[in-house]
Formats: C-alpha cells, sequence, structure tokens
C-alpha cells in the first residue's frame, strides 16, 4: 500500500515537471524531488443512517373525525353582451305596373256571331274612379227542325266613385237591351214571321250609395243605397221595383253589433195583372268572436203586403257559429236561419228569357233552414269545401211551359211549397298561377207538396275546370259539365203529366295567346261534343260553337 503511494506521487511529479517544461518553453528548471511517508493506514467509516419512524405516535384506539366547514361565496355573472346590429334587408322596388284605360275584345264565330266588348276607366286616384262599359253579342245561326233562334244582347253601363277622408259616394247606372225569339216549335220557320216570335226586353237600372270607408275598428260602420229596376218588353209587361237600403255596425270589445234594413216598392203591369208589393226587412245582429270561434245570433224580420196579397210579418232565427279547427287550415260552420226572397220579372227573364205575358208574382219564404259545413286548406295548393243544408220553403218558383199548337212555346211561373235539400262539395288545386284544376258537384232534391217533378231541376249537377300557363304566353283553358236529367210539363206525357229530358254532357276548350302586354289573340270552342241538348223543353241549344278574336289595351 505504501508502495504504490509513492508510485502515485512520483508519477504525479513527473507530469509536473513535464507540463512545466512545456510551458518554459523547453527550459529544465529542476523542482526537486520529497518524499511523504504515510504512517497509518486508510479506514473508511460509513455515518449511521436514521430510519424515519412509520409507527403512529399516541392513543391510536379512538378516531374522531374533523369537522369540516364549506361555504361558497356569490360573485355576479358578467352579463354583459354586445349587440351586433342587424342590416336591414332591402327588398327590392317593384316596378308599378302601367295601367291601361281602355279595353277592346273583338270576335267573331260560327252561326254568324260577332262579339264587341269595350271598357274605358281611370287609372290610379286616392280621391276618384270612374269607368264606362259596352258589350254586343249576337247570332242569326239556324237550329234544324226548328224556329229561328236568332238573338242579340247588349248593354252599355257607366259607375263613378268619389273618396273622402273616412267615406265615399259611389254612382252608377245602366241600360241592358236584349232581343230574342221565341223558336220552340217543330215546324217549318214560315209558319211564323219573326216579328212575330220577337221577344225585346229593355231593363234601366242605377245604384246610389253613401258608405264609410275608414278602418278604425272602434267607430260607426255604416252605408245607405239607393237602387231602382226598370223592367219593360215588346209585350206590354213592365216591372218597378225601388230599393231603400241601409246598415250600421259598431264594435264593443270582442263584441259587434249591427243592423241590416231594406224597404222594396214593387209593381208590374201585364195584361192580365196589374199589382203593387210593398216589403219591408229588419235584420238585427250580435255577434261574439273570441279566438278561433265566432258566434252571430239575431232574427230576421219581415213584413209584406200588397194588392191581391195578405199581409203577412214573418220572423225567422238566425244563429251562426263558426270554428277554426285548425288556425288557418280548417274551418267548420253551422246555420240556423229563415229568409223572404223578393222574386222579380227582371231576375226570371234574366234566367229564362221565353217568358209569356202572364208572369206571378209572390215572394219565397224560407221558413227555416238548417246548413252546416267545413272548409279545408289542405296544402297551399289544395282547398276543400263541403256544404249541405235542408229547408222548408213556401212558394218556390218553376218555370211551367205552356203548349199550344197556335204559338211556339211560351213559360210562365208557378209555386209549390217543397222541403228542399242541397248537398255542394269541392276541390280546387292552384300552382302559382301556372296550373290549376278543380271539381264540384252539387246536389239538389225538390219533395214538393203538390207537383211530382220539380220542374227545370235536375237532380244533380258536376264541373270540371283546368287551366294551364305556358311560358306566360299561351293559356289554356278547359271546362266539361254534366247536368243529370230534368222534367218538363207536357199535355201527351202518360207519366203524371211530365216529360224527362236528358241529361247531357258540355265540353269546352279556351286558348289565349298573349303576344305583347296590350295584344292577345283567343279561340274558344263550346260543345265539343255536338250534343243537342234542351235546357227548356222545346228550346235546344246550338252544337258545336266556335270563336277568334283579339284583345287589345291601350293609352
Amino acid at each position: 500500500m505504501l508502495m504504490n503511494s509513492r508510485l502515485l506521487i512520483s508519477s504525479a511529479g513527473l507530469l509536473i515537471s513535464f507540463s512545466a517544461y512545456s510551458q518554459t518553453g523547453g527550459q529544465v528548471n529542476n523542482l526537486g524531488n520529497e518524499d511523504v511517508t504515510i504512517v497509518k493506514d486508510y479506514q473508511p467509516v460509513l455515518n449511521d443512517a436514521f430510519k424515519i419512524n412509520i409507527l403512529p405516535d399516541g392513543d391510536t384506539a379512538t378516531f374522531t373525525a374533523p369537522v369540516l366547514k364549506y361555504s361558497a361565496e356569490a360573485e355576479q355573472m358578467n352579463t354583459a353582451y354586445n349587440i351586433t346590429p342587424i342590416r336591414p334587408v332591402k327588398i327590392k322596388e317593384d316596378n308599378i305596373k302601367k295601367l291601361y284605360r281602355g279595353f277592346v275584345k273583338a270576335g267573331y264565330g260560327n252561326y254568324n256571331t260577332p262579339l264587341l266588348e269595350f271598357n274605358y276607366n281611370s287609372i290610379r286616384s286616392k280621391t276618384f274612379d270612374a269607368g264606362v262599359s259596352a258589350r254586343h253579342n249576337s247570332s242569326t245561326g239556324d237550329i234544324k227542325g226548328y224556329g229561328q233562334p236568332d238573338f242579340s244582347q247588349n248593354a252599355i253601363a257607366a259607375n263613378a266613385t268619389r273618396y273622402f277622408d273616412n267615406n265615399a259616394i259611389t254612382g252608377a247606372l245602366s241600360f241592358q237591351r236584349d232581343v230574342y225569339h221565341f223558336y220552340g216549335y217543330q215546324s217549318p220557320p214560315e209558319l211564323f214571321t219573326k216579328s212575330g216570335t220577337r221577344h225585346l226586353m229593355n231593363v234601366f237600372a242605377g245604384d246610389f250609395g253613401f258608405k264609410s270607408t275608414h278602418t278604425d275598428k272602434d267607430k260607426l260602420s255604416y252605408a245607405s243605397a239607393l237602387t231602382f229596376n226598370k223592367f219593360s218588353d215588346n209585350r206590354n209587361s213592365d216591372e218597378s221595383l225601388v230599393n231603400i237600403s241601409g246598415s250600421g255596425g259598431k264594435r264593443y270589445n270582442d263584441s259587434y253589433i249591427s243592423a241590416d234594413m231594406q224597404l222594396a216598392l214593387m209593381h208590374i203591369d201585364q195584361p192580365l195583372q196589374d199589382r203593387k208589393r210593398t216589403v219591408f226587412k229588419l235584420d238585427p245582429r250580435y255577434a261574439f268572436k273570441k279566438d278561433k270561434f265566432l258566434i252571430s245570433a239575431g232574427a230576421n224580420l219581415a213584413y209584406e203586403t200588397g194588392d191581391f196579397l195578405k199581409s203577412d210579418l214573418h220572423l225567422y232565427p238566425h244563429i251562426n257559429t263558426e270554428l277554426e279547427v285548425l288556425s288557418e287550415q280548417i274551418t267548420v260552420f253551422a246555420q240556423l236561419t229563415g229568409n223572404l226572397k223578393n222574386n222579380t220579372l227582371v231576375a226570371f227573364s234574366a234566367e229564362n228569357s221565353f217568358l209569356g205575358d202572364m208572369t206571378p208574382m209572390l215572394n219565397t219564404s224560407t221558413k227555416l233552414e238548417l246548413s252546416g259545413g267545413v272548409n279545408a286548406k289542405l296544402s297551399r295548393e289544395f282547398v276543400a269545401t263541403a256544404s249541405a243544408s235542408f229547408g222548408r220553403v213556401i212558394n218556390q218558383p218553376y218555370y211551367f211551359n205552356i203548349v199550344n199548337a197556335d204559338e211556339p212555346v211560351r213559360y210562365t211561373i208557378i209555386y209549390d211549397a217543397a222541403n228542399v235539400v242541397h248537398l255542394n262539395a269541392g276541390l280546387n288545386y292552384n300552382q302559382a298561377e301556372k296550373t290549376a284544376f278543380g271539381v264540384s258537384f252539387n246536389y239538389n232534391s225538390f219533395n214538393n207538396d203538390s207537383l211530382d217533378k220539380p220542374l227545370f231541376q235536375p237532380l244533380f249537377r258536376i264541373g270540371l275546370h283546368a287551366s294551364y300557363n305556358i311560358a306566360e304566353k299561351i293559356y289554356l283553358k278547359s271546362d266539361l259539365f254534366y247536368n243529370d236529367a230534368s222534367y218538363a210539363f207536357s199535355p201527351t206525357a202518360t207519366d203524371n203529366g211530365v216529360t224527362k229530358l236528358d241529361g247531357y254532357v258540355d265540353l269546352n276548350l279556351g286558348v289565349d295567346y298573349r303576344y305583347s302586354k296590350i295584344l292577345s289573340a283567343f279561340v274558344q270552342i263550346n260543345n265539343i261534343g255536338m250534343q243537342k241538348y234542351f235546357r227548356y223543353y222545346s228550346y235546344p241549344s246550338y252544337r258545336l260553337n266556335a270563336m277568334a278574336g283579339i284583345t287589345y289595351s291601350f293609352w
């Protein structure tokens, strides 16, 4: 051990000497030798290690859990919200469509049938509106085996309205001149002259009114009108009608109270009768609407008097209810009511142009009518409706054909009491003014007290209609109707004096070509099936008839 230490020290000395030599550039400096003597051997010593005491201190037989206390300090949440303004959507300004004051429609069809219509109206104004119109349609066609069925329809009308801040004054005058011929005979046309079968009818009418136009629901709404009709023909029939009416109503919270009043003065003068009639009506109403429910209750009061007419006071109940089952989707309604209808020669002649010179005039009283139905908006395009009614009618009018070998068939009016049932249903589809179609069904049943059959009243009617728009240039439209069989009086009939008129189908087709906004052309074809059907006994209709023409807007 001593020897090794010496060796190590000697080696260290040599290294130091070499290093010194190197640093002196090779000059030799003698450092000398030194002996070191170790007098004791090296004995390494390991210190004692102090271990961690893992034994528990104290008494561990019992343990008491410390009581922990918690507390939550309230701190207000930062609810500050920076609102970013929403930029309003800019709606493209719609260009105001140009309106044209004038409109002309002209056409010509087979059976030598010219058509001419003219309309002229003022354009946009907040204070005034006025217009005039005229129309002519005639034909000189023949129907094989019957008399000459020439006809001519002419009308001219003018209207004006003056608007104020909260009300308006209206006025209208019209004159209609129609010429028909009694062609209801199966003999050579030369049997009767055209002048002998000619039926000329003139109707001069007027309508003047004053009404409120404000939109304030809390203000009184009102309207009044004076109307008149003057009918005359070339067969000594004359009728005058003056009608004075007024109405008013006011809203109170969810309720609305109103009343309608009407006074009708009528005079009919024919070769075998000269009668005056007066009818006064008063219809008070109380309506209540809450959310989706509406109920209206009141009465219809009517008093009639006149020559050869027993004065009579009619009091009819009136209750009407409506309920929205689904908001703006399905609405159901029901009604119990009654009414008195003023029958006029003007209305009868407009429906049947072959009346003779003796037309009895009675008012029709619907003693009681119960009705109900539903309106359903199945989608944005589909709308369905259905309704039914049952009523007791006094003086239900029917056309009665007078058959005489010495003259063409003419008509008068007969009356009967009846239990009347009406059923109506319809389905319509309309897609963005491009495609539309619909179907309708009407059922009418008349159970008369005296008559075996309801004269000229078909049991049901079915209608189909469709239209299609091609590129907003070509508009196609079609209609298909089916009328069930009806009945007419016949002195030679063996079935209780009535004969059956067969049902018929009427198919019509129209095409409009819009060349521009002001110019278009049209073609209309009626009775494409070329059926020879009878709307009235001994008066057949034309078979296929067609017309083509143009329309033009100006100024």
